[in-house]
């Protein structure tokens, strides 16, 4: 069976459409979340300076590393995952990469 044509354009762009979107969408919420976190630091570290509040900065530090970690891992799950299903991801992948530079 010969494939066709017409169906590989259409599902390459509409799979690089897609991951535009979701790659915008990330980028997006990425900065809000950044910022909330880093507005939430910088609240604790305010009221631990008034010695509202006793902060473990350590433990702070060390489930912020965790959660790092954790995602660092996910992402290079997914690498793995993408690159073994290149044909179908391929074009979901450079848009979402088109997405992020964009957002």
């Amino acid at each position: 069976m010969e494939p066709n044509i017409n169906n590989i354009i259409l599902f390459g762009s509409s799979s690089l459409i897609l991951g535009f979107a979701v790659g915008y969408a990330i980028k997006k919420l990425l900065r809000l979340v950044l910022f909330i976190i880093g507005l939430f630091i910088i609240i604790l570290s305010y009221l631990a300076y008034l010695n509202v509040i006793t902060v473990n900065f350590d433990v702070l530090y060390t489930l912020i590393s965790d959660s790092i970690v954790n995602t660092v891992q996910g992402i290079m799950e997914f690498k793995d995952w993408a690159l073994t299903n290149l044909t179908l991801t391929s074009g979901f992948t450079l848009g979402f990469i088109f997405g992020i530079k964009k957002g």
